[in-house]
């Protein structure tokens, strides 16, 4: 059996993030590709518990309304790949 992580999602046209499991994430986007759907979600973090992906979004939202929507991204992204 495989661990079900979770993911933070990212909506650019919505301007807001969403949080759900691997298997719901693939399955939308599954949805998306055939048809069925449209979303522009993007993927930017994977947890191990929902706690730990909000958390992560509560930082990124904190360092967007700080920074704006783009000078923090490269400090984001050395934090997330130490």
């Amino acid at each position: 059996m495989t661990r079900n992580f979770i993911i933070a999602e990212y909506s650019v046209s919505q301007k807001c993030f969403h949080v759900h499991d691997v298997k719901s994430m693939l399955t939308h986007n599954i949805e998306n590709m055939i048809g069925e759907g449209d979303s522009d979600y993007l993927p930017i973090g994977i947890f191990e518990t929902e706690i730990q992906a909000h958390d992560y979004i509560e930082s990124v939202r904190e360092q967007m309304k700080k920074y704006g929507s783009g000078t923090w991204v490269n400090d984001l992204l050395k934090n997330i790949f130490k």
